[in-house]
């Protein structure tokens, strides 16, 4: 079941488990997640996965994943799709986040959940690019 999460220990050992590179982006590589659970929204499984999405604009969220090792393939899918469901359409119309090429499993992953490349993102008087290196990839709310 999905929920809010405010247990920034719990954070910390799901983003702990994560020691392969080959799964970490720019932003996350030594993270300390104690922060997120303040000033942002946090959804979990209460076990091995977590989103923290951080607001843009009014319905735009920003996210980064963390799902440890034991969350991978068909089973993140499903988990990754019960949290979107959770933000959309209550809480979101756009989330959006950039991934390194590096990753094509997180690219993969955002594509099955329904996340197409764009090339940029207009969200609270911002434009957001990815980094050379990167890939953008957005979710909007179906009309």
């Amino acid at each position: 079941m999905i929920r809010r999460e405010r247990d920034a220990e719990l954070l910390n050992r799901i983003a702990s488990t994560i020691n392969d590179e080959r799964f970490l982006s720019r932003y996350c590589a030594g993270s300390d997640w104690t922060a997120a659970t303040s000033h942002c929204a946090v959804l979990s499984n209460g076990e091995d996965a977590f989103m923290a999405f951080e607001q843009t604009a009014e319905r735009d969220w920003q996210v980064a994943t963390m799902f440890a090792p034991s969350c991978r393939g068909k089973r993140a899918v499903q988990v990754g799709r019960e949290m979107f469901d959770y933000m959309m359409p209550k809480w979101a119309d756009l989330i959006f986040g950039s991934i390194s090429t590096k990753l094509p499993h997180a690219i993969w992953f955002y594509r099955q959940l329904g996340g197409i490349q764009i090339p940029c993102v207009e969200s609270g008087g911002a434009e957001w690019y990815p980094q050379d290196g990167e890939v953008l990839l957005a979710m909007r709310k179906p009309n």
